[in-house]
């Protein structure tokens, strides 16, 4: 298997988990992240 496949992966999986953690605590902090993960 691809490394840079695998690492993408795991990296998307992590931002996903992190994402749905910070909308459960707060709206507004959810959406500012989510531009940043936009924008990169």
């Amino acid at each position: 298997m691809n490394i840079r496949r695998l690492f993408f992966t795991t990296l998307i999986l992590f931002a996903h988990n992190v994402f749905a953690q910070v909308k459960k605590q707060n709206g507004s902090v959810t959406v500012a992240f989510g531009w940043v993960t936009t924008a990169v």
